[in-house]
């Protein structure tokens, strides 16, 4: 069956994204990382737990939320590859050493991480991590992660191929104010240093364009943009590009 989307407005809202997720109309959002494989949000469990901060539940509710940004590893572009030098012989036993530059493959990030920005003051952080479980496999147990909020698709060398593993990172979340966001800019604050830099906004787009257009330093540096959609069951899905 072939899945037809709908494309959405790139301004979601506090309150339309509060809409979405009461009626259960939350999908994913995704990112294909190239030579590593796909890692995903679950974005109710991303809403409920960025909104439900224990002791603070009105500074988190919708009303007090004035944009959630994704930063960090997850924007891998703002990330080069490694490279190194590999020597090795013309032939196997003697003559000249050639030396050649290989890249590094990418890793899984460890973290989806994401910044929620408040009205009022807050400056707090949570993790989510995902489970852990023995699993028989005839020849023993190995430890298997279960996702709770992210879930990672990697590729992995196999023999003279790759097979795709499935596993889980972390869901990181921190909280700033407006206020607290811009003036940690410049005083070792590189959570908001990155946000600004090149965080990208997933709710309150046009909110977020707005606190960040009069900040000189660090100067914006957008490599990646999300495109959201709506698919024939009104699900909201969301890919990072």
């Amino acid at each position: 069956m072939m899945l037809i989307f709908y494309s959405m407005t790139k301004d979601i809202t506090p309150e339309l994204m509060k809409k979405y997720f009461e009626s259960g109309k939350l999908g994913k959002l995704s990112v294909q990382i190239p030579d590593c494989g796909t890692i995903s949000a679950d974005l109710t469990q991303l809403y409920r737990h960025a909104t439900g901060l224990k002791f603070f539940e009105y500074q988190t509710s919708p009303k007090n939320i004035e944009a959630m940004a994704v930063y960090g590893s997850v924007l891998y572009k703002h990330f080069p590859q490694e490279t190194m030098t590999k020597t090795k012989k013309i032939w196997v036993l003697f003559g000249p050493e050639v030396q050649k530059e290989i890249t590094k493959p990418r890793e899984m990030p460890k973290d989806f991480d994401v910044m929620v920005i408040t009205r009022e003051g807050l400056t707090d952080d949570k993790i989510i991590v995902p489970k852990k479980k023995l699993v028989d496999t005839g020849y023993g147990y190995v430890e298997s992660t279960i996702p709770t909020a992210v879930e990672t698709k990697e590729l992995v060398a196999y023999n003279y191929g790759y097979i795709e593993v499935r596993g889980g990172s972390n869901l990181h979340i921190v909280y700033r104010s407006v206020e607290q966001l811009l003036s940690g800019l410049g005083k070792e604050d590189t959570v908001s240093e990155s946000v600004v830099r090149c965080g990208i906004p997933i709710i309150g787009q046009n909110r977020f364009g707005e606190i960040v257009q009069d900040v000189a330093s660090p100067k914006r540096e957008t490599l990646h943009q999300i495109e959201w959609n709506e698919d024939l069951e009104g699900i909201l899905q969301g890919k990072i590009l």
